[in-house]
């Protein structure tokens, strides 16, 4: 028996809205042939400006192939000397990518002062630099990717300066791939 309703419809009273909502959303995802992929868990680095795989922002793509990616992040950093480096490691291929954030030269915590940055045809481990406040804050990176050499594409991220201070990147931020 239903027990409230939404836009008219019956809910049942057994309804979880957050897991029918990502469910929904899955649906969504491969009815538009696109891949949803959420991080699982919060990943920090310390103590390196080296690009390194993140743990859950990859899939597999196949020569001759185009994709679309985009990424909603929320980072922060243990001090204000800590920038935000990303990019996209590939088998093989044009890319090209972008991304929104905080302009690193203003300085930590300085909310406002945003950025967008943009490579064409960035070879595998081109990256863009963003400022990370000790807060949490928001990054987004998106591009289109059209590949030669199967294999695995790869967003890959690190500290611009590296320091004992750890940089995070937060669970449930959010990857979206699409074929096109």
């Amino acid at each position: 028996m239903p027990s409230s309703t939404s836009f008219g419809l019956p809910i049942p009273a057994d309804s979880d809205p957050v897991s029918d909502g990502a469910l929904a959303m899955r649906n969504l995802a491969a009815a538009l042939n696109e891949k949803l992929i959420v991080k699982a868990a919060d990943q920090s680095i310390t103590n390196s400006a080296l690009l390194a795989n993140d743990n859950d922002f990859l899939f597999p793509v196949t020569a001759g192939e185009a994709y679309w990616y985009d990424l909603m992040l929320v980072v922060a950093a243990g001090s204000s000397t800590i920038d935000f480096k990303c990019g996209m490691i590939h088998p093989g291929g044009s890319n090209l990518f972008c991304g929104t954030g905080l302009d690193p030269a203003v300085g930590a915590g300085t909310i406002g002062s945003f950025i967008a940055s943009a490579y064409a045809a960035a070879a595998s481990g081109s990256f863009l630099s963003f400022g990370v406040a000790s807060a949490a804050t928001g990054v987004r990176v998106w591009g289109c990717y059209r590949c030669t050499t199967t294999g695995t594409m790869r967003f890959a991220w690190c500290q611009n300066t590296a320091t004992a201070s750890p940089l995070t990147l937060y669970g449930g931020s959010v990857m979206r791939v699409r074929e096109v």
